[in-house]
This record gives C-alpha cells, structure tokens and sequence, in this order.
C-alpha cells in the first residue's frame, strides 16, 4: 500500500483529503465523502442507513 499526498487542486482551489488516499492493488483509494462533496452532494446518517442526496 503507498499512501499519496492528501493535498491536491480542484478547480484552481487548494483543498486537503482528511483521510489520505493509497494505491492498493493498481488503484487509487479515496474516501465516498470526497468524492460525493465534490460533486456537491451531501451524506446523511438516517435511521442508521447512509443517505447520499446531491
């Protein structure tokens, strides 16, 4: 496992991974809540179910 820097740009912005993203296996591992904050949605805990909206 090799982790990768967690800063990075997006959209000419600096921003910070609050967990690191790793190369495992040949591919990149990164967090759902990155992915889904950057896409501008929202994660949710509801009646113990993770809720994903946009």
């Amino acid at each position: 496992m090799k982790e990768i820097v967690p800063e990075h740009k997006a959209n000419e912005l600096e921003k910070t991974l609050s967990v690191p993203a790793y190369l495992e296996a040949g591919y990149t591992m990164i967090t759902v809540s990155f992915i889904v904050e950057e896409l501008g949605g929202e994660i949710e805990l509801v009646n113990g179910a993770v809720v994903i909206t946009k």
